[in-house]
Order: C-alpha cells, then sequence, then structure tokens
C-alpha cells in the first residue's frame, strides 16, 4: 500500500491543506471531518490545496474539495486555490 498523509495548517482564516501520496476513499471520512471543522470556523475565509505531491486523488476526495469550494464562496466570496506540479 502506497503511503499518503494529509497536512493542515491555518492562519487568519485561510487554510492551507497539503495532500501527499494516494488520497482515496480510505481517508474521505478523515478529510470529510476536516472540512466540516474547516467550514464551522467562523473565520474561515479560504483554502489552499497543495496537490504538488499528490500521486492519486479519487472522485470522492474532488467531491470534498468541490464541498470546501462551496462553502468558501458562500461564506467570504473567496473561491480556493489549487497548486498542482505539470509534468
Amino acid at each position: 500500500m502506497a503511503g499518503y498523509k494529509i497536512l493542515q495548517a491555518e492562519k487568519q482564516g485561510i487554510y492551507v491543506l497539503k495532500f501527499i501520496g494516494e488520497i482515496r476513499l480510505n481517508l474521505c471520512c478523515t478529510l470529510d471531518n476536516l472540512v466540516d471543522s474547516i467550514t464551522l470556523d467562523p473565520l474561515f475565509k479560504t483554502v489552499v490545496i497543495d496537490l504538488t505531491e499528490t500521486e492519486i486523488i479519487d472522485s470522492t476526495t474532488l467531491g470534498l474539495i468541490a464541498k470546501i469550494a462551496m462553502a468558501a464562496q458562500k461564506q467570504s466570496n473567496f473561491l480556493p486555490t489549487l497548486i498542482i506540479q505539470r509534468t
């Protein structure tokens, strides 16, 4: 099984999530809880999602990214930033 990590940081309502490795269904419960806690933060403005070290991301995870994007737009009118590595 390949390795995986989800790292998180926050400053002044801006969250940074870094996905490392294979982000699949097995992490979605954890990620869903994280998304819920972020979107319930009254200071939440937006999120930056770093995918530069992500090897695989499944459709469920993409749905959770969409969920946080909609919450950011609704709460602060900021859309998330996705950082990807071009190969």
